[in-house]
Protein backbone atom coordinates (compact mmCIF):
# COMPACT_ATOMS: atom_id res chain seq x y z
CA UNK A 1 0.00 0.00 0.00
CA UNK A 2 3.12 2.04 0.30
CA UNK A 3 4.46 1.93 -2.93
CA UNK A 4 1.00 2.71 -4.22
CA UNK A 5 0.85 5.89 -2.30
CA UNK A 6 4.14 6.95 -3.42
CA UNK A 7 3.02 5.70 -6.87
CA UNK A 8 -0.11 7.72 -7.01
CA UNK A 9 1.77 10.74 -5.68
CA UNK A 10 4.24 10.86 -8.22
CA UNK A 11 1.94 10.47 -10.98
CA UNK A 12 -0.50 13.20 -9.91
CA UNK A 13 2.45 15.47 -10.06
CA UNK A 14 3.90 14.12 -13.70
CA UNK A 15 0.70 12.09 -14.84
CA UNK A 16 3.51 9.75 -16.33
CA UNK A 17 3.16 6.29 -15.39
CA UNK A 18 7.02 4.92 -16.61
CA UNK A 19 7.99 7.65 -14.45
CA UNK A 20 6.19 7.30 -11.54
CA UNK A 21 7.14 3.63 -11.69
CA UNK A 22 10.93 3.82 -11.78
CA UNK A 23 10.60 6.92 -8.39
CA UNK A 24 8.10 4.76 -6.55
CA UNK A 25 10.20 1.52 -7.54
CA UNK A 26 7.84 -0.58 -8.44
CA UNK A 27 7.33 -3.07 -11.47
CA UNK A 28 5.48 -0.21 -14.26
CA UNK A 29 3.17 -3.41 -14.76
CA UNK A 30 2.28 -3.58 -11.37
CA UNK A 31 0.00 0.13 -11.60
CA UNK A 32 -1.82 -1.91 -13.92
CA UNK A 33 -2.35 -5.17 -11.85
CA UNK A 34 -3.55 -2.90 -8.98
CA UNK A 35 -6.42 -1.38 -11.46
CA UNK A 36 -7.23 -4.37 -11.97
CA UNK A 37 -7.37 -6.53 -8.90
CA UNK A 38 -7.70 -3.53 -6.16
CA UNK A 39 -11.57 -2.37 -6.25
CA UNK A 40 -10.37 1.09 -4.43
CA UNK A 41 -7.52 1.57 -6.70
CA UNK A 42 -9.13 3.14 -9.65
CA UNK A 43 -10.83 5.61 -8.03
CA UNK A 44 -7.20 7.22 -6.06
CA UNK A 45 -5.97 6.91 -9.81
CA UNK A 46 -8.84 8.85 -10.64
CA UNK A 47 -8.77 11.46 -8.46
CA UNK A 48 -4.85 11.96 -8.62
CA UNK A 49 -5.13 12.19 -12.28
CA UNK A 50 -7.15 15.26 -12.05
CA UNK A 51 -4.68 16.46 -9.24
CA UNK A 52 -2.46 16.69 -12.34
CA UNK A 53 -4.66 17.69 -14.74
CA UNK A 54 -5.66 20.57 -12.65
CA UNK A 55 -1.55 21.16 -12.21
CA UNK A 56 -1.09 21.02 -15.39
CA UNK A 57 -3.51 23.75 -16.38
CA UNK A 58 -2.71 26.05 -13.25
CA UNK A 59 0.64 26.06 -15.00
CA UNK A 60 -1.23 26.99 -18.27
CA UNK A 61 -2.62 30.01 -17.15
CA UNK A 62 0.54 30.97 -15.29
CA UNK A 63 2.45 30.90 -18.82
CA UNK A 64 -0.85 32.81 -20.78
CA UNK A 65 -0.48 35.38 -18.06
CA UNK A 66 3.55 35.75 -17.01
CA UNK A 67 4.56 34.51 -21.00
CA UNK A 68 8.10 32.64 -21.07
CA UNK A 69 11.16 34.98 -20.28
CA UNK A 70 14.09 34.45 -22.55
CA UNK A 71 17.86 35.53 -22.76
CA UNK A 72 17.74 38.13 -26.11
CA UNK A 73 21.33 37.09 -27.81
CA UNK A 74 23.08 37.94 -30.97
CA UNK A 75 25.76 36.01 -32.41
CA UNK A 76 25.35 33.30 -29.71
CA UNK A 77 26.13 36.04 -27.00
CA UNK A 78 24.20 37.96 -24.76
CA UNK A 79 22.98 41.35 -25.54
CA UNK A 80 24.32 43.48 -22.49
CA UNK A 81 22.46 47.42 -22.32
CA UNK A 82 23.44 49.28 -19.38
CA UNK A 83 25.12 46.50 -17.94
CA UNK A 84 22.48 44.25 -17.88
CA UNK A 85 21.42 41.21 -20.00
CA UNK A 86 18.52 41.83 -21.94
CA UNK A 87 15.09 39.97 -22.03
CA UNK A 88 12.45 39.39 -23.59
CA UNK A 89 8.94 38.14 -22.80
CA UNK A 90 7.29 35.68 -25.21
CA UNK A 91 3.67 34.63 -24.84
CA UNK A 92 2.21 31.78 -26.62
CA UNK A 93 -1.03 33.07 -28.56
CA UNK A 94 -1.92 29.23 -29.33
CA UNK A 95 -2.12 28.48 -25.69
CA UNK A 96 -4.00 31.46 -24.83
CA UNK A 97 -6.78 30.76 -27.37
CA UNK A 98 -6.84 27.19 -25.71
CA UNK A 99 -7.65 28.20 -22.31
CA UNK A 100 -9.95 31.10 -23.73
CA UNK A 101 -11.85 28.45 -25.80
CA UNK A 102 -11.92 26.46 -22.38
CA UNK A 103 -12.85 28.48 -20.11
CA UNK A 104 -15.38 30.43 -22.51
CA UNK A 105 -16.80 28.18 -25.16
CA UNK A 106 -19.93 29.90 -26.36
CA UNK A 107 -17.51 33.35 -27.17
CA UNK A 108 -14.16 31.86 -28.33
CA UNK A 109 -14.96 28.22 -29.30
CA UNK A 110 -15.55 27.02 -32.95
CA UNK A 111 -18.35 28.99 -34.83
CA UNK A 112 -19.48 26.03 -37.22
CA UNK A 113 -20.92 22.61 -35.00
CA UNK A 114 -21.70 20.67 -37.59
CA UNK A 115 -23.40 17.42 -37.99
CA UNK A 116 -22.81 14.76 -40.39
CA UNK A 117 -25.53 12.38 -41.29
CA UNK A 118 -26.68 10.32 -44.62
CA UNK A 119 -28.31 13.36 -46.26
CA UNK A 120 -25.95 15.97 -45.15
CA UNK A 121 -24.97 18.55 -47.90
CA UNK A 122 -23.19 21.64 -46.02
CA UNK A 123 -26.06 24.00 -47.09
CA UNK A 124 -29.10 24.39 -45.46
CA UNK A 125 -31.87 24.01 -48.20
CA UNK A 126 -29.63 22.71 -50.71
CA UNK A 127 -29.59 19.11 -51.97
CA UNK A 128 -27.47 16.06 -50.91
CA UNK A 129 -23.90 15.47 -52.78
CA UNK A 130 -25.31 12.16 -54.17
CA UNK A 131 -27.39 14.19 -55.57
CA UNK A 132 -25.56 16.97 -56.76
CA UNK A 133 -23.31 14.23 -58.26
CA UNK A 134 -26.32 12.70 -60.11
CA UNK A 135 -27.63 15.91 -61.85
CA UNK A 136 -23.81 16.96 -62.97
CA UNK A 137 -23.60 13.29 -64.30
CA UNK A 138 -26.93 13.68 -66.35
CA UNK A 139 -25.47 17.28 -67.28
CA UNK A 140 -28.41 18.90 -65.15
CA UNK A 141 -26.72 21.32 -63.13
CA UNK A 142 -28.63 24.36 -64.60
CA UNK A 143 -31.58 22.65 -63.62
CA UNK A 144 -30.79 22.12 -60.04
CA UNK A 145 -29.49 25.45 -59.56
CA UNK A 146 -32.92 27.01 -60.95
CA UNK A 147 -35.21 24.31 -59.03
CA UNK A 148 -33.41 23.40 -56.12
CA UNK A 149 -36.94 22.00 -54.09
CA UNK A 150 -37.59 19.33 -56.85
CA UNK A 151 -35.98 15.75 -56.90
CA UNK A 152 -33.59 14.56 -59.35
CA UNK A 153 -35.37 12.19 -61.73
CA UNK A 154 -32.48 9.06 -62.73
CA UNK A 155 -33.20 8.17 -66.24
CA UNK A 156 -32.03 3.96 -65.54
Amino acid sequence: MAAQKRFLACFSATLNASRSSRVAKIDRQQHYRWLRDDPTCPARFKEAMQMGIRTLEDHAVKLAHEGVKRMVTCKGRPVVYRGQIVYETEFDSQLIMFLLKNYDRKRFGDKIDTIFGPNWSGIPGQRSLMELMRAHQFGRTENMAVRAGEPILNSD
